[in-house]
């Protein structure tokens, strides 16, 4: 195995297990949610996305997806590690650069809730907590890396008023960077993508009906726009870009369940460029999935 893929499995592996104990050590007190599961999930038929733009076929998807969410004294982490498994190349429409057929990413979501740091309920209205955020991102797509911070708020809604409930609006400032737009098909500086407002809402609902427990979940970001002119040729400019996950699952068994999970994703700017004029065009996809989950805890 590559020595640079070792050190960032161990790097992983390090985070999560500092993520898990600093959770489970609080095994007495019920409040304090965690879960740890992995899935797997198929697509007939999967173009562009967020994971693996600029340019793939369409075809076949099966990504495996391992999930951590964990609270503690101090606030909440989010991870998760995806392994995406294509029917053709992520790149095939350069006819260069990565032609891979699977792709991984990962990414660690972690908040620091002023209601837990203060060690105090937070009364402002709708407003029930607020929090500080960290995220960093990474995937094997032309070495994708990101890092960005922020705030969030957490909203007494109703409907997602549970223990384990949630909805969140959060703003990070995100910088991100690939070897696409710092290689040859990229930015004439070779400089990253210009720095942006990255906008996020984050619901989550557990209940239980017809005898059968559910879960809900949905991540909508919103990358905003570095530039008006969707087409700059500029390519580190960044594009009003949306991407939307919603989950449903129902447990069929035990710590077993299957459910759906729908992605959608637009960027105003496009994912297919022609790399002799990089003149984009304007991409839309939506795609279906089913999916099996087995939760550990």
């Amino acid at each position: 195995m590559n020595i640079n893929i070792m050190k960032k499995l161990k790097c992983g592996l390090l985070i999560l297990s500092t993520i898990t104990a600093s959770s489970i050590s609080y095994g007495e007190e019920s409040d304090y949610l965690s879960t740890t599961n992995i899935q797997i999930s198929y697509a007939k038929d999967a173009d562009n996305d967020f994971i693996t733009g600029y340019g793939s076929d369409g075809g076949k998807r099966i990504q495996y997806r391992f999930e951590h969410q964990s609270e503690n004294s101090w606030g909440e982490n989010y991870v998760f590690f995806d392994v995406v498994d294509l029917e053709s190349p992520a790149g095939a429409a350069f006819g260069e650069g990565d032609t891979n057929t699977r792709e991984n990413y990962g990414l660690w979501n972690t908040t620091l809730q002023m209601s837990k740091i203060f060690d105090t309920d937070l009364n402002f209205g709708i407003i029930k907590d607020i929090g500080l955020e960290g995220r960093f991102e990474h995937g094997s797509f032309f070495n994708y890396k990101s890092t960005a911070f922020g705030a969030s708020l957490y909203l007494d809604v109703p409907y997602f008023q549970g223990k384990q409930d949630k909805f969140q609006l959060t703003w990070w400032r995100r910088s991100n960077c690939d070897d696409f737009v710092t290689g040859p098909f990229g930015s004439a500086d070779g400089s990253c993508y210009d720095n942006h407002n990255f906008w996020g809402l984050t619901t989550r609902k557990h209940w239980e009906m017809f005898g059968i427990k559910w879960s809900h979940q949905t991540f909508l970001r919103y990358q905003q726009e570095t530039t008006s002119d969707a087409n700059d040729p500029d390519a580190a400019a960044r594009h009003n870009r949306i991407f939307l996950e919603i989950e449903l699952f129902a447990q069929v068994y035990k710590n077993l369940e299957v459910g759906a999970r729908l992605e959608h994703f637009y960027d105003e700017g496009g994912i297919d460029y022609n790399r002799t004029t990089f003149t984009p065009e304007g991409k839309s996809n939506t795609i279906p999935m089913v999916v099996i989950k087995y939760t550990f805890h």
